[in-house]
């Protein structure tokens, strides 16, 4: 059994529609990384690197699958998998070794780190989430700051990870940071947009340092009421638009005319009837020549409709 809590068992093809990722299994990757898997496996076919799955079965969301056997490492690339098999309408197998987990997502975790080297924020929250209960203890939500011991999870403050993973200390404290406002929070919507900025870091497009100005945003953003908008003023500002337009209906010549009575059949075509005649009559107050020949305007675009 390794540290992370797994151990191989053996090797074999399994078929694509026979596995499911493990929902704790599932690490966030950007729209590049999946483009990435997607070119992969058509240069060569299919998959060369095995994916990680427990040697279990388990019984499928879907009930027309049957049972499933979970993929700890891999989730991203199965998805590709089966979605092609799918098109195609046949049947694929793929290269699987197979496991026992006491942690499935500790597993997944270790998997990311054991990748091509990623950024800062991955390689320090992915360590920090295998490592929760440790950093916990460790910190005592303590404003980010180590307690004083010299138990074990002394190798779990902000410096010996820092150490550790050859980064900046802040970098770790501002992980540590989130994950005790992720277990902290209380309010949904906050606590929805954290969970959107820790996905964003492990698939590596935030940055670990900008977390909390990147929620506040989106937070203010969410909070901000959308103004009430009074519809009917804004048909009322539209009308006088275009009525005050139609007084030199006659400068309007050549293809902006043909543009423009093809914008008004659109219009007239979504005005209900009393509109248009109160439109007509709103045109009452104006001298007698302008008011003759906005209505033959208007009625010349009902006509030709």
């Amino acid at each position: 059994m390794t540290k992370s809590g797994f151990k191989i068992i053996g090797f074999e093809q399994c078929d694509v529609f026979q596995l499911a990722p493990h929902p704790a299994a599932l690490v966030p990757i950007d729209d590049a990384d999946r483009s990435a898997i997607e070119q992969g496996i058509d240069e060569v076919g299919g998959l060369l690197n095995p994916l990680i799955v427990e040697n279990a079965w388990h019984d499928s969301k879907d009930a027309n699958e049957g049972r499933v056997r979970y993929v700890l490492d891999g989730c991203n690339r199965l998805e590709v998998i089966q979605r092609k098999a799918a098109a195609f309408h046949q049947g694929a197998s793929v290269p699987c070794i197979l496991v026992t987990a006491d942690d499935p997502r500790a597993v997944a975790l270790t998997c990311l780190m054991a990748k091509r080297k990623g950024s800062t924020g991955q390689r320090v929250l992915a360590h920090i989430e295998m490592h929760k209960a440790e950093v916990l203890t460790a910190y005592k939500g303590n404003g980010g700051r180590p307690e004083k011991t010299a138990s074990r999870e002394a190798v779990y403050t902000a410096e010996a990870i820092a150490e550790r993973l050859k980064c900046s200390r802040d970098d770790v404290s501002k992980g540590i940071e989130l994950m005790l406002e992720l277990l902290n929070e209380k309010d949904a919507k906050r606590a929805e947009i954290l969970k959107e900025a820790r996905d964003s870091i492990l698939c590596g497009g935030g940055s670990i340092r900008r977390w909390r100005p990147a929620v506040g945003g989106k937070l203010a953003t969410k909070n901000r009421e959308r103004a009430d908008v009074d519809y009917g003023h804004l048909i009322k500002r539209g009308a006088v638009s275009l009525c005050n337009g139609l007084l030199h209906e006659s400068e309007c010549v050549g293809d902006v005319r043909e543009l423009a009575l093809e914008a008004w059949s659109k219009i007239c075509d979504r005005l209900p009837s009393d509109f248009i005649e109160i439109l007509i009559g709103s045109f009452a107050s104006w001298r007698l020549s302008d008011q003759l020949r906005v209505e033959k305007t208007i009625k010349s675009v009902l006509a030709e409709k």
